[in-house]
């Protein structure tokens, strides 16, 4: 069967079935088309619109490369056709707005968001948000939405969302848009923060992290989901833990990437000190997951009363981390030898250092009383020393060592000097001998 030549993209044409008589029978019923952003069909949240909304600038930009430039030039006020639009909305009576926001062209809209966005004028912001309350379409809700996943924060794209949650009624049946429960009337003047309202959302849904961001188009990587994710685990128990494992670690792999800025690594001190204390309580040093607990010291430093985030954990916590960090540098230092990681993993209370001399490979396991000394070329064996004998044997070795090191240095030193002087004496005496060579040829003959 050959395609029909009149299917466009937005589905295929409407076509009257004719019986064997040539009589036409009951037209079939027109299939509406999904509705489109800028040639971009919106699907539902079982199509995974996360990626496709995620992508629609960077496609709209390579379509229309103007764009780059008016989304700089609106921003700067500097846009003649978005100047034009705001004075034309500033010049209506305020009773006429609600009835004339109906004027405004529907290709203008994109450019009156972003005006909004940046308008400092509090009457005119107000003009131009009942502008957008009564035009508010389903596309411009799912575009500032996408905006504020990492500008959550901000109070003029949040207003935009409630603007359009309150126009919701006028979307088309499967338009309704999860994301817009987080946006109730009764919110607008609530101090709770979205973070906050959408982890109460996620909590009462019984969903899994994964279904519940999929459902409201929330990027797993995106500022939102890594406050969301910091709230959620602060109050969980030790089987959620277990249960949302991938979600744990796509909230520590966020400290993967440095901070982009200032205001970025301010949002992380503020994100995980409440999830990471609920962690290291729930369970014991040799338990964690040594995978995402390396990536906090990086970006935090280590657990020092001091230290920014760590300040927010009690004595008891930064303590357990600093246990943690111990059994982990046992971990790397003695490979593969699981059976005295294992025993060690059992007393890690009383584990007071661990050093690892890189020259020798030993490992020192310091207790209060004794110091155990693993040799890499004994796999079974870990040595015993009371602290004391220990402490004046490694001492007398360290410096023993150290002269050792300080003699073989000298020795380099002196004999680096000795094949300079030598090296100058060289030169010295070529010379020497050119100038001699250099008189020789200019000394004047005489002839008989």
């Amino acid at each position: 069967m050959y395609p029909d030549p009149l299917e466009t993209r937005a589905g295929p044409a409407r076509t009257t079935a004719v019986s064997d008589y040539s009589s036409p029978l009951q037209s079939q019923p027109e299939t509406r088309p999904h509705p489109e952003v800028r040639g971009y069909p919106i699907v539902t949240p079982e199509s995974r619109p996360i990626e496709r909304l995620a992508g629609l600038r960077e496609r709209l930009i390579e379509r229309h490369p103007s764009l780059r430039d008016l989304s700089r030039r609106i921003v700067a006020g500097d846009d003649p056709a978005t100047q034009e639009l705001v004075h034309r909305i500033a010049a209506w009576e305020a009773s006429e707005v609600p009835v004339r926001a109906f004027e405004i062209p529907a290709s203008r809209m994109d450019r009156l968001i972003q005006a909004f966005v940046v308008q400092t004028d509090p009457v005119l912001r107000d003009r131009i948000d009942v502008v957008l309350q009564a035009r508010m379409k389903r596309r411009f809700c799912a575009l500032v939405w996408q905006l504020l996943q990492d500008r959550y924060e901000d109070a003029a794209l949040l207003s935009l969302l409630f603007s359009g949650a309150a126009g919701r009624r006028r979307f088309r049946a499967g338009e309704s848009m999860r994301f817009l429960d987080f946006f109730r009337v009764e919110d607008r003047t609530s101090d709770i923060q979205l973070p906050t309202r959408v982890c109460h959302a996620l909590n009462a849904s019984g969903q899994s992290v994964r279904r519940f961001f999929r459902e409201c188009e929330i990027p797993d990587s995106s500022g939102l989901a890594i406050a969301v994710l910091g709230l959620y685990f602060a109050s969980a128990e030790a089987p959620v833990f277990k249960r949302e494992a991938d979600a744990l670690v796509t909230l520590f792999g966020s400290l993967d990437q440095p901070a982009a800025d200032e205001a970025e690594m301010a949002r992380r001190v503020r994100v995980f000190p409440a999830p990471l204390a609920r962690y290291l309580e729930l369970f014991e040093p040799p338990d964690y997951d040594s995978r995402l607990l390396r990536l906090l010291v990086p970006q935090f430093g280590h657990p020092v009363a001091s230290a920014p985030m760590w300040s927010e954990l009690n004595d008891a916590q930064r303590l357990r981390f600093s246990q943690w960090l111990q059994l982990d540098r046992l971990q790397s230092a003695l490979g593969e030898s699981r059976h005295k990681i294992r025993i060690l993993s059992t007393v890690y209370p009383y584990i007071e250092n661990v050093i690892v001399d890189t020259e020798t490979s030993l490992v020192f396991v310091y207790f209060g009383r004794f110091v155990m000394v693993d040799r890499p070329e004994e796999s079974d064996v870990m040595l015993l020393y009371p602290r004391a004998v220990f402490t004046q044997t490694y001492d007398l070795f360290l410096r023993q060592r150290t002269a050792r090191e300080e003699a073989i240095a000298c020795t380099e030193q002196l004999r680096a000097e000795g094949l300079a002087a030598t090296e100058e004496n060289r030169q010295e005496e070529d010379g020497s001998s050119t100038e001699a060579s250099a008189s020789v040829e200019a000394a004047p003959v005489e002839t008989a």
